[in-house]
């Protein structure tokens, strides 16, 4: 029998301002906003949470899996590219378009630097995936870059990936059972 998995990748939920983006908290709109995504999701048990070492991620993921901050595994490629100069790069790009769909980006990206960072995430998420019997796995993390991931995790852009912002604690769920192919829904 094929083993059924099932991805949820979650933006984090709204946040307040911050000097230091990495600690920005969850709001009382952002806490509500993450225990209505787990409610949505009827209350799952999760074998595996990873998340963006970003404040405000592992802030969501703690509230949609209903575990302690222990139990959250950080990623830091889930919050910036592993290459400092795509990070300053990276950061340019989202100051202009912001939250824009993914497909504004890949037309602005003339460099590569969406991909790269594919690359990067897609590697510690397959490692993650395959060193565990996971069933179902959540990953929090930020705007534009779940797209991204998603993307690479399923092997390439979609118009459903490309066209689709996420709102505050929206999402996308993965699932395969790898054998049939993999189906990609919006949260």
């Amino acid at each position: 029998m094929a083993r059924l998995l099932e991805m949820y990748f979650i933006r984090h939920g709204n946040t307040g301002p911050a000097a230091n983006d990495p600690i920005r908290e969850l709001t009382e709109k952002g806490i509500v906003q993450a225990l209505a995504r787990r409610e949505a999701l009827g209350n799952p048990d999760f074998d595996l949470v990873l998340s963006s070492t970003a404040l405000r991620a592992k802030q969501t993921a703690v509230l949609v899996a209903n575990v302690p901050m222990e139990q959250v595994i950080p990623v830091e490629t889930l919050y910036l590219p592993i290459n400092k100069a795509d990070e300053a790069a990276l950061e340019v790009l989202f100051a202009k378009l912001m939250y824009a769909p993914l497909r504004t980006y890949r037309e602005a990206d003339t460099t590569g630097i969406l991909d790269r960072y594919a690359s990067d995430n897609d590697a510690t998420t397959l490692r993650y995936i395959t060193e565990t019997s996971a069933q179902r796995i959540l990953i929090t993390g930020h705007a534009v870059m779940l797209n991204v991931i998603v993307s690479e995790v399923i092997g390439g852009d979609t118009d459903l990936i490309l066209d689709t912002a996420l709102d505050e604690a929206g999402g996308f769920k993965v699932t395969t059972d790898f054998v049939n192919g993999m189906e990609v829904s919006v949260l």
